[in-house]
């Protein structure tokens, strides 16, 4: 994702994203669920 869009969701500018996370390991990705 380009820097400038992250900023921007970072910095609330955008309603409808609430949070952002970005994870930078090494580790294969793994599916989390919600209950």
């Amino acid at each position: 994702m380009p820097d400038e869009f992250l900023q921007k969701i970072s910095e609330n500018e955008m309603d409808s994203v609430s949070r952002v996370v970005y994870d930078i390991s090494s580790k294969p990705l793994v599916t989390m669920e919600r209950e």
